[in-house]
């Protein structure tokens, strides 16, 4: 289910595109790196797309914790 675009400030936008860096960072630093589908799915939470919750439930069912 993809939630109806939410427009968010380019501030928040920012705020979102520096935590997902910093994730994708610290999994770096332990040697893995996440795929391109869960960048895509980060990729559209920074841009509004999805909510944090949507976020969650597609990467739980991408790594079949449904």
């Amino acid at each position: 289910m993809t939630v109806p675009p939410r427009a968010i400030s380019a501030a928040e936008q920012e705020r979102r595109r520096r935590q997902v860096e910093t994730v994708r960072a610290s999994t770096e630093l332990e040697g893995g790196r996440s795929d391109d589908e869960a960048r895509a799915e980060q990729d559209r939470w920074v841009r509004g797309e999805i909510d944090v919750d949507e976020l969650v439930r597609r990467a739980r069912a991408q790594c079949g914790l449904t």
